[in-house]
Order: structure tokens, then sequence, then C-alpha cells
């Protein structure tokens, strides 16, 4: 049986709600505004990055970007070492101390398995330079045969080169004697001509070679097929010295020389946050301008995974929005996974639009059919005639048919109701139900209304 009495319509939102509401936005708001940097400066920037020796060319590199983030508020220890082997072995150590973040280090190296991490390669190569006191006669990887040739200090960057360079084609089958010295040792071995030459691996500009090939004569070998040695050893590439770099007066050298060159890295071991290794892009950009292109043309052939906050950087040409002015949000949700996020969230409330449609759809197809129904059992589809109708009007064989329509409008109306508070609906939808809800109750208060005036009657 029908129920016999309509439920009082929905009330409006509650006044309390209302504030709730306002008082929950503008404490977002409040949140949002204290955590933006409006004016970003790299005061989160706080790592210590393993260089070199304080007279060598890493070390003076990364007094320049922490001279540049003290001006930004951060700070960056230079720490000194032994150089390139030194470095990764202090890296990999430090990746559950953190001491050290970051490190300088020259390419074709071995590096650890697993820890490490590649950033970034310098614009600024080193070159791998073969001096002596008769090194111009050299210009063919031939011209080698029989010399002896010193190569750094044992374990040094120079002498690992030193062994991937005289392991590889062409370079293998040289009778040549291959000697560990001490820098110091081995550029006054070659300026007495105990060593046929002196291998180092070193920026060109770098003072002692400078003074060695200004003042004290020493010559630089060139290999005129350099861009072929660097296609069988990936570690090396190809660079052509100009006439004159020395001295452009007196033109030393006085021809062009063909060099080997290789590759600085910035290497991480995971111990800096996103941020951090923004900031750190960031003052590596400063020093180097042209860094974010040079990365981009390089392929990275180190072995190294890439760390994925530098990929960002040069992929974006710089940091991204969140990095500069939320930082320590964009350390626990990156800019990228926020705009994933949001276009989560946009689909996700398209997807609910659609649902709340299809099921508003059902609710007006089903609210028209059953109208449709007692128009065809009354003969009229107006509700306000329906309700005056009398017993003498409609004369039934069975209150069945009506008592069936209105139970089905009386669990329409329920459903309606009920679909109006789901999280489907969005915000502002919820008249479209009402004005569904108002529909039904005129004609199942109609329909009620018939009954009871039957009832009386047949009663």
């Amino acid at each position: 049986m029908a129920a016999q009495s309509v439920p009082k319509k929905r009330k409006g939102m509650s006044p309390w709600i209302r504030v709730g509401i306002v008082a929950s936005v503008l404490a977002l708001l409040t949140v949002t505004f204290a955590i933006l940097d409006l004016d970003p400066d790299l005061s989160h920037v706080d790592v210590a990055v393993l260089s070199g020796s304080p007279q060598g060319n890493y070390y003076a590199v990364v007094e320049r970007a922490k001279a540049e983030a003290a001006e930004q508020n951060g700070t960056v220890d230079n720490v000194s070492t032994q150089g390139s082997l030194d470095n990764i072995e202090r890296l990999a150590a430090a990746t559950e101390s953190c001491e050290a973040s970051f490190a300088l280090t020259q390419d074709g190296i071995p590096f650890p398995e697993e820890g490490l991490e590649l950033l970034a390669r310098l614009p600024e190569s080193e070159s791998v330079l073969f001096l002596g006191k008769e090194a111009a006669s050299i210009g063919m990887v031939a011209d080698l045969e029989g010399k002896r040739i010193g190569i750094g200090p044992e374990g040094s960057g120079t002498a690992s080169l030193a062994s991937a360079l005289f392991a590889s084609r062409g370079f293998q089958d040289l009778d040549v004697t291959l000697e560990h010295h001490a820098v110091a040792d081995q550029m006054a071995m070659a300026e007495r001509g105990e060593l046929d030459l002196a291998m180092f691996v070193i920026v060109p500009n770098a003072t002692y070679i400078d003074e060695a090939v200004r003042k004290k004569g020493l010559q630089i070998a060139s290999f005129e097929h350099a861009r072929s040695i660097a296609e069988h050893l990936p570690i090396v590439r190809s660079e052509v010295m100009p006439a004159g770099y020395y001295d452009p007066f007196l033109v030393v050298p006085p021809t062009s020389r063909h060099l080997l060159v290789v590759d600085t890295l910035l290497l991480g071991n995971g111990c800096s946050s996103r941020t951090e290794t923004m900031g750190v892009m960031t003052l590596l950009e400063t020093v180097y301008p042209e860094i974010i292109q040079h990365n981009l043309s390089i392929p990275n052939k180190t072995g190294l995974p890439e760390n994925e906050a530098a990929t960002t950087y040069f992929a974006n040409g710089g940091p991204e929005l969140l990095d500069l002015y939320a930082p320590w949000l964009a350390n626990i949700i990156p800019l990228s996974n926020l705009i994933q996020l949001a276009m989560v969230i946009s689909i996700s409330m398209n997807l609910m639009t659609l649902g709340h449609k299809f099921r508003l759809w059902q609710i007006d197809a089903n609210r028209n059919s059953l109208e449709s129904r007692s128009a065809d059992l009354l003969g009229t589809n107006v509700s306000d005639e329906i309700r005056e109708m009398t017993a003498a009007e409609y004369r039934p064989d069975s209150l069945a048919p009506l008592d069936e329509l209105i139970d089905e409008l009386d669990a329409l109306r329920h459903r309606v109701r009920n679909q109006a508070l789901s999280m489907l609906v969005p915000l502002g939808q919820e008249m479209s139900y009402r004005h569904q809800e108002t529909l039904v109750e005129e004609r199942l208060t109609a329909l009620m209304a018939l009954r009871d005036e039957l009832v009386k009657h047949i009663g």
C-alpha cells in the first residue's frame, strides 16, 4: 500500500555548513600564500660538493657556484679532494651519511654499479694533453711508437683514462712505456727530456700548463685523426686547439692541435632533495649559461642513471614554477605530478558530470513514463485536474493500478532525493534534482488525494 503522506521538501543548506565552506576556502588560501615565496632565492639550498685540489679547475668551478649561492642566501660547501677517483669513492660512501651530495669528476673513469647518478656535463671539457720537448713532431697515433709516457699517479683520473685509451683500437699494439709519476714530477721529467711525453687531463688554460708551454718550451702533441679515435672510445671527443692559443703574438702553438677531450661530470648520490638539486643546477647555469643546450645535445653514455630533477631542468629550460615559488611543496609533489593530478581531477569531474547527466536523464525518463501511465489511466495528464477528480468521474474496478502508480512514484521520489546527495552531483546542480522531485511530488500528491477520495466512496 502506498504511503498516505508526502514528506516535507528538503531544506536548503544549513548556515553553519556555508560558514564551514567559507572558512575552509579561507584556510586553503592562507596556506597557499604561506607556502608561496613571492621573492624566490636559494635559501633552501644547503649542500656539500666534492671538487678537487684548491689549485685545480674543479675547485675553482665550485667556488664560483658557492659565491653565487651566497648572494642568493644559499649554502654550498666546497670540499677539496684528491681528484676524480677520490670524489667517486667519497660520494659513493656518503650515500647513507649524506656528508656530501654532489661531486665533479672526469668522464671515463670506473663508476660503481649503484648509488650514483648523472646530473650534468659541464660545457668546459678537459683536454687530454701530451706535452714534451719534441711533442710537435707527433701528428699520428703511430708516432707514439716506442715512446716513454708519464700518465700521472697510480689510481688517478689521468691514469684511468690512459689505461682505457691505450687499450683501444689503434693504441693497443703500440710499443710504449707507461709510467706513473706525480704531476709535478712528470712535468719536470718532460722538461728534462727524461719522459718523451707527459700526459695530463686538464683544462688547457690551467696555469701550470700555460707556463709549461709559453715559458718552458714544452710542445703539444696533435692527432690528425682524433675524431676517429673518439669513434672507438666513446668517453672522449675531439676538438681543435687553434694556433696561437697560448700566445697569439708569438703564435704558440704555431699550428692548430687536434686533441682529445673528456667531459667533466656533475654526479649526485641521491642525498639532496629535488629543489636542492634544482638550485644546484641553477647555480651551474650562472657559471655556464650554455649548460642546458650542451646537455641536451650530448647523449648519456656513462652508464649512470640520470637524475630526474636535472633531466626536468634541462627539458624545461630551467626550474619549474613550483620549484621557484614553493620549493617545500615541490619536494613533496613536483609540478609535473600536480599537473597530472589536475588532469586526473578534471577528467574525474567530467566523468562525474556525465554520470550525473545520465542519472538525471533516467529520472526524467521514468517520471515521464509514470505520468503517461497515469494519463492513460485517468484520462488527463494535469496534476491539478487529477487532484480535483471525484469518485463519480472515475469509477475503477480496482484500486490496484492506482496503488501501483503511487508506489512507483514514491520509490522514484526517494531515488531522486538520494541521488541529489550523491558525490556525482556537481556543485550547484542540486536544483535539477529538486525540480524533478517537485514534479514527482506534485503528481504523487494528486494521485494520493484521488485515492483518498475513492476510498471514502468505496467505504
